[in-house]
């Protein structure tokens, strides 16, 4: 029998179900085939955002990849090609840390922890056009 293909759209709470350390069988059942972390649903159906690997700035290669699929919105397309059976998603990013309004029709998730870290964020702060939104 096949596992159950599952995608995850949240946060540890939710993608540590298939995390081997807290639930060490879960791959005779799944395979957790995509995952966007803390990104805000208004993130996510929002106008992807243009950024340059300098606009990131020295993040780990985790921190790095929740920016940036927060910044590109890839994770829909991701989840179109990979066709989950399941889709499971938390609201965690929406209640914990809202958006950003870029734009018209551009939004980014407010996460203190990862973006605030990077020059993209540094230099909205910079020139007064963030605008929070919770």
């Amino acid at each position: 029998m096949e596992n159950i293909k599952v995608a995850v759209l949240g946060s540890c709470a939710t993608r540590d179900n298939f995390n081997s350390r807290f639930n060490p069988d879960y791959k005779e059942f799944y395979d957790c085939i995509l995952t966007q972390n803390q990104a805000s649903i208004i993130s996510l159906m929002s106008l992807p955002l243009n950024y340059t690997k300098d606009d990131i700035g020295e993040l780990n290669d985790y921190d790095r990849w929740n920016v940036e699929t927060d910044l590109s919105k890839s994770f829909l397309d991701d989840l179109v090609v990979l066709q989950p059976a399941y889709l499971i998603i938390d609201f965690f990013a929406d209640i914990h840390f809202g958006v950003i309004s870029v734009a018209a029709d551009q939004y980014i998730t407010n996460n203190r922890w990862k973006l605030w870290k990077t020059p993209y964020y540094k230099e909205l702060k910079d020139q007064g056009t963030i605008k929070r939104l919770t």
